[in-house]
């Protein structure tokens, strides 16, 4: 299967998710070009590229784009956490801090559906507001986009017409991290030359 049939792109809310029923683990340098040559495609010219590369091991989430880290049915479909498929190299986000929010609910809790995603989630006084990003039932978590204030540990809902509701235990923010596996390799296995470059990359850095 080629990496379009595994990793699904929302252009309305900047989200990227994994297909369930893939299994191949790809590199982020694939990602990584498959974003750039879908974005690069006459349709695609006027949305925001998702991802920059820094090293072809190191790259960022870019212009508000998210990953999904939730394990869930959603529409009919199910995705499963985008960093358990992928291999050789890191992934972070820019500017998800204090604009993307974990909230995590307890036993006062409503599972969200899928037609909640983009919609509304909402304090009482309509204070504290964000776009529904993600939701994972089994873990009672709802990733949320900030919109107006800073949730807190307070009732929830959901709106217009939204299913899901809660009441918010803990709230956390920060970047995305996704800690991808990068070979290691003995050192004598290394060329000479390129072990000269490795060692005065290290002190470089």
């Amino acid at each position: 299967m080629a990496i379009g049939d595994d990793f699904t792109i929302d252009y309305t809310y900047k989200r990227i998710r994994h297909s369930i029923t893939a299994t191949t683990v790809w590199t982020v340098n694939a990602l990584y070009s498959y974003l750039q040559d879908t974005f690069d495609e006459i349709d695609q010219m006027d949305d925001p590229i998702p991802m920059s590369a820094q090293t072809p091991t190191e790259y960022t989430l870019i212009n508000g784009w998210f990953m999904s880290e939730a394990r869930e049915n959603e529409g009919g479909a199910n995705y499963r956490n985008c960093f358990e498929y992928l291999k050789t190299g890191a992934i972070q986000t820019s500017g998800n801090n204090a604009v993307v929010y974990v909230l995590a609910f307890g036993e006062t809790y409503t599972s969200a559906i899928a037609s909640d995603i983009g919609l509304l989630v909402q304090n009482t006084g309509v204070t504290n507001t964000g776009r529904l990003l993600d939701y994972d039932n089994t873990a009672k978590k709802w990733w949320v986009r900030k919109v107006l204030g800073t949730f807190t540990t307070e009732a929830v809902t959901i709106t217009p017409g939204g299913t899901g509701a809660g009441t918010i235990t803990s709230v956390t923010t920060g970047e995305q991290l996704g800690p991808i596996s990068i070979l290691l390799v003995p050192l004598n296995s290394i060329p000479t030359k390129s072990r000269f470059m490795l060692n005065n990359f290290r002190q470089d850095t």
